[in-house]
């Protein structure tokens, strides 16, 4: 639904309620997925749900696209008075080309039939819904990284 509700939401814990979703896909070990969240972070005005449907959707893909044996990594922290998140994850990243074309609703890297190219489309979405802002690029290890910036439930 668009008329989406509003109320202070932890982060980190629809962070971690994302994690057994991506960890239900088949080659998902839990230890593959490192978390440096930040215990002091400030809830974020949003919709639980959506999210939820955020951190869920970004797993799954850090997942598809990783290398084996790859690790996840997903982190918090509060930055100018404002919630960050990133899921990072070891896989090739995404080629320059394909990087200001990610959040295009379509578009996709994956097989025909692997996916509808929707998941960040819907991200994108909900996050500016939000307030915040998204964008992909790379991580430190070489690997694709997705940043999150949200404003805490305090600013309107």
């Amino acid at each position: 639904s668009t008329s989406a509700s509003r109320e202070p939401v932890a982060l980190n814990d629809v962070i971690r309620g994302a994690l057994p979703l991506a960890n239900l896909r088949p080659g998902v070990p839990e230890h593959a997925i490192e978390l440096a969240l930040d215990p002091a972070l400030p809830p974020v005005s949003g919709d639980r749900d959506q999210l939820h449907q955020v951190f869920v959707n970004l797993l799954i893909n850090a997942h598809d696209h990783n290398r084996p044996g790859g690790r996840i990594r997903v982190a918090s922290a509060l930055r100018s008075g404002r919630v960050f998140a990133t899921v990072s994850d070891e896989g090739p990243g995404i080629p320059p080309d394909s990087l200001k074309r990610v959040f295009e609703p379509f578009f996709t890297t994956k097989k025909p039939g692997q996916g509808t190219g929707l998941g960040l489309a819907i991200c994108r979405h909900i996050v500016e819904s939000h307030g915040g802002f998204i964008a992909a690029g790379a991580a430190a290890g070489g690997g694709a990284e997705f940043r999150l910036d949200l404003p805490t439930a305090g600013a309107a």
